[in-house]
């Protein structure tokens, strides 16, 4: 049967995760118009099994796919070349959708012509159980299609809120970088740069956990991967510089100057020494030299970023995520 929605799972030594993940959109009830590909990149520990447990259980929903270790964007172009929903999303192994709110979209979807749905998105912070609502702003937005330009001055929206129109992503698909981290980023702007309406899910679908050692956004991390950082930057504001008079929407170079901000804050978290003081500072002037446009709106993004977020008992969601009573 055709799909509505391709899933994308990253899945690299993520066993002590993974099922909550699958078991999210196992409970929708739309799951059938669900192809989830569970891309098991060279995994160590038991993720496949996992994987293919849920392929026996659910078939036509779940596929487990095993491949060699390349890295994050690796997974990313497998699913993009083989994905056959009308959309596609990407999920982290160790992160977890709303099923009821899963289901709101996939209704949607069915129906919409739009380039991309931008949903809500939950940081629950795994230390303290604390959640915070990531773009309430969308809350605002009616129901309908529209032009992504009318949200260009609210607060950037990071991959875990997107789910692209497939056509679009097989359009736009270029090989990411094998090995490295933070390609989602390209992946979100490659499609973004094509995209000119959307659909706004206002309840949080994506459910983000913050708090493993092992998540590229922890410090660690981010120290070990600090080039793997600014070269996906690089990459990002030289994508948008070759192809900023094509682009469908203003919204393409908010996504561009967003990660660029974030991407030095990023940085300026990783213990300090001379030699990163030294990065820093060429890079941020180089950019603020010869790609002028993205700087100024990194600095946009600086004033906004965070600003509307709030913590999730302001919303009006039950404590595990969906519609309250």
């Amino acid at each position: 049967m055709a799909k509505t929605l391709t899933v994308s799972i990253a899945a690299y030594n993520v066993e002590g995760y993974l099922d909550t993940a699958l078991k999210s959109i196992a409970k929708a009830k739309l799951r059938d118009d669900v192809e989830v590909l569970v891309i098991d990149d060279g995994a160590t520990d038991g993720t496949l099994k996992i994987a293919e447990k849920y392929e026996k259980h659910y078939p036509g929903v779940f596929f487990a796919v095993h491949k060699a270790n390349g890295g994050y964007g690796s997974t990313v172009d497998w699913a993009i070349q083989n994905a056959r929903g009308k959309y596609i999303k990407l999920l982290d192994g160790d992160d977890w959708f709303d099923s009821e709110a899963l289901d709101s979209m996939i209704v949607r979807m069915k129906q919409s012509t739009a380039d991309v749905f931008v949903s809500n998105v939950v940081e629950f912070h795994e230390d303290n159980g604390e959640k915070i609502e990531k773009y309430p702003f969308l809350r605002n937005v009616d129901e309908g299609e529209w032009m992504l330009d009318s949200i260009a001055d609210k607060p950037a929206v990071a991959m875990w809120g997107f789910a692209f129109s497939t056509k679009i992503a097989k359009k736009t698909a270029v090989q990411l970088p094998k090995y490295s981290l933070y390609t989602d980023q390209l992946f979100v702007v490659h499609c973004l740069r094509e995209a000119k309406s959307f659909e706004a899910i206002p309840v949080p679908v994506y459910y983000w956990r913050i708090g493993r050692e092992e998540q590229s956004n922890n410090i660690k991390s981010i120290s070990k991967h600090a080039d793997d950082v600014i070269n996906v930057a690089r990459n990002i504001n030289d994508y948008y510089i070759a192809n900023a008079k094509t682009a469908k929407s203003s919204y393409f170079l908010k996504r561009v100057g967003a990660y660029y901000s974030v991407s030095i804050a990023m940085l300026c978290m990783i213990k300090k020494s001379h030699a990163m003081y030294r990065t820093i500072r060429v890079w941020d002037k180089f950019v603020k030299k010869n790609q002028l446009e993205v700087y100024r709106e990194s600095q946009q993004s600086k004033k906004c970023y965070c600003l509307e977020q709030r913590p999730i008992k302001h919303t009006g969601l039950s404590e595990t995520g969906g519609y309250s009573k």
